[in-house]
């Protein structure tokens, strides 16, 4: 049955990845650039939020029925696409034809060299390779290729999405690892897991428009060396700390979601400021697309990791 929950979750994730990527676009496109961070603190209360009822309601679903019924959950997301859309302006861009190729071979070049490293195959890392070539020579080659060429001219742009690539990846952990070891090191239920993280989501979620505030009055820089200096902080005192009570693991977790929510917004409005009105939908999708990147990569390692008997 594993490979009809992993079928079921590419189509989740392709329907969800809209939501992030649209949560970016829609502050950068509706407000200016002098209170485009208040927009993006009041996004990132919603995913917060999202995030602190989350395991929640996962955990009392598992418990009285199945885990099968959380993908059932999903679909109540389709209840309030309706209130979302009228809100949104009926104005279009210019009409493109779709590059399947070069999405496809993008799509199979991130799975096969994330499945090489859980496999540990030489030969899957060679398909990603091949297939990273196909997606480079397809993107030089198409009259419209899936990733315009022309837009990793604005180094500004380019800089920022390596810098938020690899932040993402690093601060993934967190989310990742804290669930993991409550459950194999303190031996607590989903139920449990979920309420000890409660605090540190419900505490970026009331904190999200403060951030977006700060970056509006402050700057950005000060508040990613605010958001920078909170997950240091996080993770130094969780790495001493695992496995130990599950209080101290939620109270220090608190740092690390509170500055992974400023880092998001002080990242999404200073690359947004970047670009151009007319690349901004492709520029923040691709910077959403590489967020998703970089989870599954840092998962990826991390979960080899773990699986190697990592402490």
């Amino acid at each position: 049955e594993y490979w009809m929950v992993i079928a079921g979750r590419l189509f989740q994730a392709a329907g969800a990845s809209v939501i992030p990527a649209t949560a970016m676009i829609v502050p950068v496109r509706y407000f200016s650039p002098e209170k485009r961070g208040r927009a993006l603190g009041t996004t990132a209360v919603g995913l917060s939020l999202g995030a602190a009822l989350g395991p929640i309601v996962s955990g009392v679903v598992s418990g009285l029925v199945s885990w099968r019924y959380l993908f059932a959950l999903s679909i109540l997301a389709v209840l309030v696409l309706p209130f979302f859309r009228k809100y949104l302006d009926d104005e279009t861009g210019t009409a493109r034809t779709i590059d399947y190729v070069g999405g496809l071979t993008l799509a199979g070049t991130v799975a096969s060299l994330l499945l090489a490293i859980t496999q540990g195959s030489w030969l899957l890392c060679g398909v990603g390779v091949m297939l990273l070539a196909l997606f480079l020579l397809r993107v030089r080659t198409a009259a419209e290729p899936f990733v315009q060429p022309a837009i990793f001219r604005n180094k500004s742009y380019t800089l920022g999405l390596v810098v938020a690539f690899v932040l993402t990846g690093l601060n993934f952990g967190l989310p990742f690892m804290a669930p993991q070891f409550l459950a194999a090191l303190n031996h607590l239920s989903p139920l449990a897991v979920g309420f000890v993280l409660f605090p540190s989501a419900i505490c970026a979620a009331l904190l999200g428009r403060r951030g977006g505030k700060l970056a509006d009055d402050k700057g950005n820089r000060f508040l990613f060396a605010i958001a920078a200096s909170l997950i240091l902080l996080s993770f130094v005192m969780l790495s001493s700390v695992v496995g130990l009570s599950p209080a101290w693991i939620g109270f220090f977790m608190i740092f690390g979601t509170v500055g992974q929510s400023f880092i998001q917004i002080a990242m999404s409005n200073t690359i947004s400021r970047t670009l151009s009105k007319e690349q901004t939908g492709v520029g923040m999708g691709l910077f959403a697309m590489l967020n998703f990147i970089a989870g599954a990569t840092a998962t990826t390692l991390i979960g080899k990791a773990l699986d190697a008997g990592s402490a």
